[in-house]
């Protein structure tokens, strides 16, 4: 997770709203990493086997 956590610390100082995976639908070690870290997952348009997950950053105000 710590690595997750650098990405999204970094994107959010980059002014980055929304970060996005493209996720194997039997990765689920990660898909259930980046649902502990409120990304929500919802299908791959044209491909049932993959999951795309995204997750909305919160910037500083």
């Amino acid at each position: 997770m710590e690595m997750l956590h650098l990405v999204a610390a970094y994107a959010e100082a980059q002014g980055i709203r929304t970060l996005q995976a493209i996720e194997s639908r039997d990765n689920h070690a990660a898909i259930e990493l980046e649902r502990a870290m409120v990304f929500v997952a919802s299908e791959y348009p044209g491909d049932p086997t993959l999951v795309l997950v995204q997750g909305v950053l919160t910037l500083p105000a």
